[in-house]
């Protein structure tokens, strides 16, 4: 971390640190969603995301982006495009420099769909008519 004392930039390492603004996340069928991992080191992490023991990187599937957030915080992104069952699982952002490792795990579940819950609730309403 850096930081300015009497004019000098100060820096101290620090081991990488992640914080995840949610642990779950849905999503139905077909559709896609992004899940983001906010990670703080000194001297900068290599970041990346893993599903069942697996490091992803950007592809037809998947984009994995990296925005900065503030001094030594990256938000770490990954997109999940047209989303199928075997989507559906844990998925892990990891972040390592020469101090340390970090990890934290979150969920991504299915839901239903708008147009059959939209289906739904109007099946519900012609039978209370």
């Amino acid at each position: 971390m850096c930081f300015v004392y009497d004019d000098v930039d100060v820096c101290a390492a620090v081991a990488p640190e992640i914080r995840l603004p949610n642990r779950r996340m849905g999503q139905s069928v077909g559709r896609e969603t992004i899940l983001e991992c906010v990670v703080t080191a000194y001297p900068q992490a290599v970041n990346y995301w893993q599903k069942d023991g697996r490091r992803l990187s950007s592809s037809a599937k998947y984009r994995v982006d990296a925005y900065d957030d503030d001094d030594n915080t990256v938000v770490l992104s990954l997109r999940i495009h047209d989303i199928e069952q075997a989507d559906y699982g844990e998925y892990t952002c990891v972040a390592a420099n020469a101090l340390g490792r970090d990890q934290q795990t979150m969920y991504l579940y299915g839901t239903a769909g708008p147009s059959s819950a939209s289906t739904q609730r109007a099946s519900t309403s012609l039978l209370l008519l």
